[in-house]
């Protein structure tokens, strides 16, 4: 019995969900070069974190730096727990308008975050 990688799975369950046959050129091997979601989360984290504590450390000055970052780091982790418990009810409660939610409340912090700008240009 072979064992699959969750990747595997994912690739097996996608192909097989939107019935695309193998013999339409695409290949087994081909199909596992994609990139996962894994990897384009890393992609996405690894290119966000590193500017944001960056902007972070920059506002804080060059004593309060390490504190600064290490509560921002803290309530990065909180975050991420706090978030994955709320999204899970959220999607037990109310199923697919969970990405609903999700994408209004990115689309209030994008627009608030155009009053920053305002502020700091009065500054």
């Amino acid at each position: 019995m072979h064992l699959l990688t969750f990747h595997e799975r994912f690739v097996e369950k996608t192909v097989r969900h939107r019935q695309v046959p193998w013999h339409c050129g695409l290949h087994h091997t081909e199909v596992k070069t994609l990139p996962s979601l894994y990897d384009i989360f890393a992609v996405g984290n690894g290119l966000m974190w590193p500017s944001f504590m960056s902007i972070l450390s920059r506002r804080a000055g060059s004593k309060l730096q390490g504190a600064v970052q290490g509560v921002a780091g803290s309530f990065g982790g909180l975050a991420s727990i706090v978030g994955l418990l709320l999204g899970g009810l959220l999607y037990n409660s109310i199923g697919g308008f969970t990405f609903l939610v999700s994408s209004g409340v990115i689309l209030i912090i994008f627009i608030m975050s155009f009053q920053l700008l305002k502020i700091k240009c009065l500054v």
